[in-house]
């Protein structure tokens, strides 16, 4: 059977599988598989066909667009549970539901930032009041502003905050949620900073 060809399981004449063959060469439930294959009905030459493009042939560009794809889809994948492993985190801190409602509007980017306000709305000048330096976002009235030092500087855990600079809000808390007590801790001084500010 080395070499043998798919064609050696169809007879020829009357274009029907041999059934006889098929169950003497694959275990059952592989020979089920191949009996439910549909058979042309004409005889045609065998061809490779290419599923990712509309004609059937393979090229340098469906190639790459398959893999790309398949690398989106296990980034996606990935991403998918990083973010309810954060979801579940925030829900589960044992802070009055304002809290966790104010956390989970920052790390979804839907906290009326000027940043925010400024793709929404027709608000011109996203930039910080306070330090009119760079845009008012999550991150930066919670987290990196220079006034904000007062509320984090006094706390040794967040000690390294000004070595770390996280691009939004929801990474800065993907780095806290795996200590359960710095997250209800952090998310209680985020929410008084906020609503003080605003």
């Amino acid at each position: 059977m080395v070499g043998a060809k798919v064609d050696i399981l169809i007879d020829e004449t009357t274009r029907q599988r041999n059934h006889e063959l098929i169950d003497g060469i694959f275990i059952p439930e592989e020979a089920n598989l191949i009996k439910t294959i549909p058979l042309s009905r004409q005889e045609a030459e065998d061809r490779l066909f290419w599923p990712f493009t509309h004609n059937g042939p393979y090229t340098s560009k469906s190639g790459y667009c398959f893999l790309k794809s398949e690398e989106e889809a296990e980034i996606n994948d990935e991403q998918m549970e990083q973010d309810r492993t954060l979801w579940r985190g925030i829900w589960s801190l044992q802070v009055p539901n304002k809290i966790k409602n104010m956390i989970w509007r920052a790390c979804r980017n839907s906290l009326p930032t000027k940043d925010n306000l400024q793709r929404r709305t027709r608000i011109y000048n996203a930039v910080c009041d306070q330090c009119k330096l760079v845009p008012e976002s999550a991150i930066h009235v919670l987290w990196s502003y220079t006034e904000m030092d007062v509320v984090w500087e006094d706390v040794s855990i967040w000690s390294h905050r000004r070595t770390n600079n996280f691009i939004d809000f929801k990474k800065l808390l993907s780095c806290l949620i795996f200590n359960q007590h710095h997250l209800e801790l952090f998310s209680v001084m985020a929410w008084s900073a906020w609503t003080q500010r605003k």
